[in-house]
Order: C-alpha cells, then sequence, then structure tokens
C-alpha cells in the first residue's frame, strides 16, 4: 500500500512519496522568446516558483473562494 502525504523526516521534506531534499524549488523552465515563464510548487499555501531566468522566489498563496467546490482554495496567481 503506498501512502501520500507530506511529512518530514531527517531534514528531508517528502510529498506524495518524492523528496525535495533541502530545495524545494521546482526546476528552471525552458526560455521562450517574448515570453516569461515559471514553474512552481506548492504545498498548502507555501509557494515555491522558478522563473526561466534562473530567479526563485518562496511566497504564500493567496485563498480564494472555489464556488465549484464550495470551499477555499490557495490560488498561486501567474507567473
Amino acid at each position: 500500500m503506498r501512502v501520500f502525504g507530506v511529512f518530514a523526516l531527517f531534514g528531508l521534506l517528502f510529498l506524495g512519496g518524492v523528496s525535495y531534499a533541502k530545495d524545494p524549488f521546482p526546476p528552471k523552465p525552458s526560455k521562450v522568446p517574448g515570453q516569461i515563464r515559471c514553474n512552481t510548487r506548492c504545498i498548502n499555501d507555501m509557494c515555491w516558483r522558478t522563473y526561466d531566468d534562473g530567479r526563485s522566489v518562496k511566497f504564500r498563496a493567496r485563498p480564494k473562494w472555489d464556488p465549484f467546490q464550495q470551499r477555499w482554495v490557495f490560488d498561486p496567481g501567474p507567473c
């Protein structure tokens, strides 16, 4: 049986069975001329974003009401 979830063990962060050892930032996306691209990884409201120019940003996502699910969800917003 496989268990999915978020937990910390010896300073490592595990999410869904994948380890983000001390670096929760996602990989840098490839550049596309004339566009700004980013990869975002969120755990609840904590988000990590890496832009195509190499910048890395840690931020908290805003809560937003989802009328279809009838509950609050965290919205990291666009790049």
